[in-house]
């Protein structure tokens, strides 16, 4: 009698190997442990979901939040629930992934590690339904490995990984591919009313997360039309009805779409545009977007010429171009040769790139995007597909075998030193591309500052004897955490800080007034006076008032429009609250009992002359001196 581990492993490839579409094992069977061991490429897929884990982890902790994402955290707490996850976001509608942003903001303010370990478990999801995908696609042959390594692991995926705004609407477009065309293959093998309806379920769920979902359709009907069987009369028939399903759940989304992110004043919408575009350029820029980032990504590239901050220009040399170019063709060639029923294939990759990538190269986009045909994050969806692609012809090149290694091109010797030979190179340039990148991508300049920020906040409690919360100087972040020059007000730290506003407050009185120093520390300041009240009539208080009562306080000269911080210092037997009406607006000083120093922070002119007015309706306070400055560090 066979060992029970050796009874295993036969039951389990055979079940691999059962139907021209993959294994047709049940749910039960593929979240068993033993199973998901149970062959070479299962266990290989296990390890390159660990590494792919490990790999996003180590490279998105070396970042922080930037750009965009500190929109999303600020209208997360800013927005109510509903206008803020179906907001128009420069022509993007994404629900779902600003339903995880809120989540985690809600969870655990401003704290980037949660975007560690949210990227590095999806990826790790991600690889893994790719995995069970190819398998389904090849019957779990090895040779299916070396795209998904390359979707595992490219280095065009590193910066879009890194960037939480890309990334939590780019892996749902993986996720949402995967499942389709793994359900599109379960609909081709058992033509069940459940599986088309699982489709169309998971279709709504991508549309959900990002609009681009849309295209998941395309790669899915390539698929459709790959595993069916007969001719393409026979085919069409097959694919009938999840392309009609499909279509009626694309066509309302896209009317509903297009509805939506019309352009308005309210919203930075994405127009069609082909100013400055003839048939030359566009060709021109098209190719180049391909032989430097496309092309070379087929091949596990490329190889520390992506473009990242202060390094935008660095461009692929021709020599490595040619050879990338040539690889592809002696392919491209080998096929019209040996296996011209795969060519049609080819249409999938180079259709899908230069439609998505289009759409943003001849868009309104190209007005703060330099160089679109060039930037990373615009190609990963592709080089999915592209992936898919590879796996496809697999299946036409040598189709899935029925009950062992017969008619395996990889079982013989030859074919054994040709996939040994394609490991060897795309493993080396997988290394070589990834470190590169690494290097030139290094750590964000900000992630310390942001960090040093988060935890300080974390660890402050309510300043002084009143139970207030913090009171922050309101200021422009340092640029490499968030550049004024370009989101304006958005990069104030009342904006940005807006997920902790218990914790922190702006232009509010406190008797202790808090900045943000260059190193993201917080650090207490003090006033330096640049003009003073004159002595008030009062012998020993200053200024008196009542309740109700106003005062006209003159100063020792005026401030003009900058940001300035008013001390007031004075005394009052129980709390009072004083208007200060500077001309064109008032601000509101409340003064606790006992002696007190307030500070406030403004933006605007301080006249010459200021009033004082009480709006309590009882009690009276000593206003002994009223200043205006800037501010500094307390000696």
């Amino acid at each position: 009698m066979w060992p029970r581990t050796t009874y295993l492993r036969m039951h389990v490839e055979e079940a691999v190997l059962r139907d021209p579409c993959g294994p047709g094992t049940t749910i039960a069977a593929v979240l068993s442990p033993r199973a998901a061991l149970a062959t070479p490429y299962r266990r290989a897929v296990v390890g390159l979901v660990l590494v792919t884990f490990v790999w996003r982890a180590w490279t998105v902790a070396r970042w922080t939040w930037q750009d965009d994402d500190w929109l999303f955290i600020e209208r997360s707490a800013s927005m109510p629930l509903l206008p803020y996850l179906m907001q128009d976001y420069n022509s993007h509608v994404m629900p779902g992934g600003l339903l995880v942003t809120k989540l985690m903001v809600m969870a655990s303010p401003l704290n980037f590690s949660v975007v560690v370990g949210v990227v590095a478990l999806v990826s790790a999801l991600s690889i893994a339904l790719w995995g069970r995908l190819f398998e389904r696609l090849t019957g779990g042959r090895m040779v299916a490995l070396l795209p998904l390594a390359v979707l595992a692991l490219s280095p065009v995926m590193l910066r879009p990984m890194m960037w939480w705004a890309c990334a939590v609407t780019a892996l749902p477009l993986q996720i949402c591919m995967a499942v389709m065309a793994l359900l599109a293959c379960s609909w081709v093998e058992r033509r069940r009313t459940r599986d088309l309806y699982l489709l169309g379920l998971a279709f709504v769920v991508g549309l959900f997360f990002w609009e681009k979902c849309l295209f998941a359709t395309v790669p899915t009907a390539f698929v459709l039309l790959a595993v069916a069987q007969g001719g393409l009369r026979e085919r069409l028939r097959v694919i009938a009805k999840p392309v009609v399903l499909l279509s009626a759940i694309s066509v309302p989304y896209l009317a509903f779409f297009l509805y939506w992110t019309r352009g308005s004043s309210s919203s930075n919408s994405v127009e069609t545009s082909f100013a400055g575009q003839t048939l030359g350029s566009a060709l021109s820029d098209y190719g180049r977007g391909l032989t430097q980032v496309f092309f070379p990504s087929l091949l596990g590239g490329p190889w520390g010429t992506l473009r990242v901050d202060g390094d935008a220009a660095t461009a692929q040399g021709p020599a490595t171009t040619a050879v990338v170019v040539g690889i592809l063709l002696l392919v491209v060639v080998w096929l019209a040769v040996r296996h011209r029923g795969a060519l049609w294939l080819m249409a999938l990759p180079l259709g899908y790139v230069v439609l998505t990538v289009g759409l943003v190269q001849f868009s309104s986009r190209t007005n703060d995007v330099w160089d679109v045909v060039l930037t990373d994050r615009y190609y990963i969806d592709g080089l999915a597909v592209a992936m898919l692609t590879v796996v496809l012809v697999i299946r036409e090149v040598a189709p899935p075998a029925h009950g062992g290694a017969e008619g395996d091109p990889l079982a013989a010797g030859t074919g054994r030193r040709w996939f040994a030979g394609a490991v060897v190179a795309v493993t080396v340039s997988l290394l070589v591309a990834n470190v590169l990148a690494a290097q030139r991508v290094g750590v964000r300049p900000a992630r310390e500052w942001v960090e040093t920020l988060r935890q300080d906040i974390a660890a402050s409690s309510p300043a002084g004897t009143t139970g207030e919360p913090l009171v922050l100087w309101d200021a422009y972040a340092p640029d490499d955490v968030m550049p004024a020059a370009f989101w304006a007000d958005h990069a104030l730290l009342s904006s940005m800080l807006a997920p902790v506003e218990d914790t922190v407050v702006f232009g509010v009185a406190s008797d202790e007034l808090w900045r943000v120093s260059d190193s993201g520390r917080l650090e207490t300041v003090a006033v330096d006076p640049a003009v003073r009240a004159k002595p008030g009539p009062v012998k020993g208080c200053g200024y008196a008032l009542s309740a109700g009562e106003e005062v006209v306080v003159p100063m020792s000269g005026s401030l003009y429009f900058w940001n300035w911080a008013i001390q007031v210092n004075g005394f009052a037997a129980e709390g009072v609250d004083l208007a200060i009406d500077l001309g064109d607006r008032e601000v509101s000083v409340s003064l606790p009992p006992g002696l007190q120093s307030r500070k406030i922070q403004i933006q605007g002119e301080v006249p010459r002359k200021i009033r004082l007015r009480s709006d309590s309706a009882s009690g009276t306070a000593c206003i002994s001196e009223v200043f205006a400055g800037s501010v500094g560090p307390v000696a």
